[in-house]
This record gives structure tokens, sequence and C-alpha cells, in this order.
């Protein structure tokens, strides 16, 4: 005796046209639910579950690029500081970058911290001293967390980023989000 003899003695005609009309109705309205509350919201966390996983990746092969820019920027520091006696001017030591590549970077950065970027707007380059200084006024939109993050990664970037001013506002139009106004300098190195 096998384990699907079950099935085969069960007999429909036995029913009533209403009773199969009934046993039809719940099989259908059962498979519904299946699909509608178990099988759709598993989909759908796949789904997010895969496009985090791709935006991951992303941000690890950013974050591997910046990892060996930061290894050689520390090479070029430590045969700096053997050549020079000044301190103070190996903290100033920045990387020549465009400000197409800074702009990028700060873009990822604020992806990875759920950050919106409104508006960019970079003023003239300043010298001072043996290093160009790029000031950017950027406009955000945050979460008051999302924005902790944002501010942090930029201390931790290996180049030299200086924040002169911050004025956050409560949006208007999203109770839960913040407008941000910042006002920073990217340091680099004089081509």
């Amino acid at each position: 005796m096998s384990k699907y003899d079950w099935a085969k003695k069960i007999d429909l005609a036995r029913f009533s046209p209403r009773e199969r009309m009934m046993l039809l109705i719940t099989a259908v309205a059962v498979a519904i639910f299946l699909l509608a509350y178990i099988y759709l919201p598993a989909h759908r966390q796949v789904l997010a579950l895969v496009q985090e996983h791709k935006q991951l990746n992303r941000e690890v092969m950013g974050l591997e690029q910046q990892l060996d820019e930061a290894r050689k920027i520390t090479k070029r520091m430590k045969i700096f500081k053997h050549t020079e006696s000044s301190e103070s001017e190996t903290l100033l030591i920045a990387y020549r970058q465009s400000l197409s590549v800074i702009l990028e970077e700060l873009n990822r950065l604020a992806k990875a911290t759920g950050v919106d970027f409104l508006s960019v707007k970079p003023d003239e380059i300043e010298e001072q001293g043996g290093l160009a200084a790029q000031p950017i006024l950027i406009d955000l939109r945050s979460s008051f967390k999302g924005m902790g993050k944002y501010v942090q990664m930029l201390e931790n970037l290996p180049r030299m980023v200086k924040i002169q001013n911050l004025k956050i506002e409560a949006d208007p139009d999203d109770a839960a989000s913040l407008l941000i106004q910042l006002y920073l300098t990217v340091y680099l190195e004089k081509n």
C-alpha cells in the first residue's frame, strides 16, 4: 500500500454539486491566501535582498579602491615624514583628485547612508600653502541618524575634509526628514 492510496479512494461523485462547488471555492481561496500572504511577500523580500546585495557589492568595490588609495597615501606620508621634519605639513598631505571624483565619492557615501543629494555647488579653488582647497556647498535631505552616519564617513575619508558650516532644518514636506545645507572644503594636492 503506497502513501498516495488515500487520494485514489476519494470519490467526488458522492458529493452533491453544492459540496463540490464549496470544495472548489475553498481550494481556490486557500491557493489565493498562500499566494498573497506567503509567496508574494517572500518573493518581494528576496528581490529586495538581491538588490541590497548588488548595492553592497558596489560599495565594497568602492571601499576597496578607497583602501588602495589610502595605502598609497600612507606610504607617501611615511616617505615624506622621513624626508621632512615638519609634522604639521605631514598632516596636510592630500592626494590628487579631480572635482568629479570627489563629487562621486561624496555621492557614494550619501547613497551608503541613505542621504539624498538635492544640489551641489562647488566654489572656486583656493590655494593654501602647498594644497588646493575646493569649497563645496551641498544641499541634502536625510533622517537625523543618516546625517550623523554621513558626517562620520566624511571624517574617515583618506583626504582632508573640513566642514565649514552645517545648517539643519525640518523638511516641511516630510516630518521624518531634515533639509541639510553642508558647506565643506576638500583639500587636494596641487597638480
